[in-house]
């Protein structure tokens, strides 16, 4: 009985966050974007960030996740993007801000594909100086926490 009240609550949680989530505003801040870029795509690009950001939030269903979830969402809710840059009309970059850290910058790599466009990869810098650390969702999987920059 207690697991099936546990996957109730975790079933209850993430509906609530989700919810909470989406109907949030979105983006209250200009875009600024560095080459030619269609209103279209723009909207795909925000999309496939956004959703990104938000598949960090609850990763698993441990209790350390649980435990962060606070500090998770409320991370997530003061980040924006800032600056998209076009590379060519098939690669971007994407800057996104948050107020909570306002010294780190999170940058995502995006292609297009068929019908839309895909996050590569990510990373993000922190703090003054820029300490390089890595944080890859997707393509890149770091052999250790030296290679990930996580010493």
């Amino acid at each position: 009985m207690k697991t099936r009240n546990r996957i109730l609550l975790v079933g209850l949680l993430v509906l609530a966050l989700g919810t909470f989530a989406w109907l949030t505003p979105r983006q209250s801040q200009p875009i600024t974007v560095t080459g030619s870029l269609p209103a279209k795509d723009l909207a795909y690009i925000e999309s496939a960030v956004h959703h990104e950001i938000w598949r960090g939030a609850f990763p698993d269903s441990s209790m350390k996740t649980f435990k962060q979830l606070p500090a998770n969402v409320n991370l997530r809710l003061s980040m924006h993007i800032a600056k998209v840059a076009v590379w060519n009309e098939d690669t971007v970059t994407v800057i996104v801000l948050s107020s909570k850290r306002p010294l780190n910058e999170w940058f995502y790599n995006l292609k297009r594909t068929q019908s839309s466009w895909a996050v590569l990869n990510s990373h993000w810098v922190e703090g003054i100086g820029y300490t390089f650390k890595t944080n890859a969702f997707r393509s890149i999987k770091p052999s250790s926490a030296t290679d990930a920059g996580l010493k």
